[in-house]
């Protein structure tokens, strides 16, 4: 998985404040490059062959950078994206 999708998800204050995601050095994340980070770790995910089952499963383990909610959050977005992309 490409862990600057999830730290980047990490650092938010609130799953519905996309655009005041922020980085380890407080700058401010915008949507474009949350996008920009789904997209990529799709890319990456059908260049290896994987499967969105797959993804959704490594989304959903259980880990100390993201509560279930966000969890649960990105999982569905990435569904979203990866059947549109």
């Amino acid at each position: 998985m490409d862990l600057s999708l999830l730290e980047l998800i990490k650092n938010t204050d609130s799953p519905v404040e996309v655009g005041h995601r922020r980085t380890s050095d407080d700058q401010r994340v915008s949507d474009d490059h949350i996008a920009s980070a789904i997209v990529s770790v799709i890319q990456s995910a059908r260049s290896q062959g994987r499967s969105l089952e797959e993804v959704v499963e490594e989304l959903q383990a259980d880990d100390a950078l993201l509560d279930q909610n966000l969890r649960q959050l990105l999982s569905d977005i990435v569904a979203q994206a990866w059947e549109q992309i």
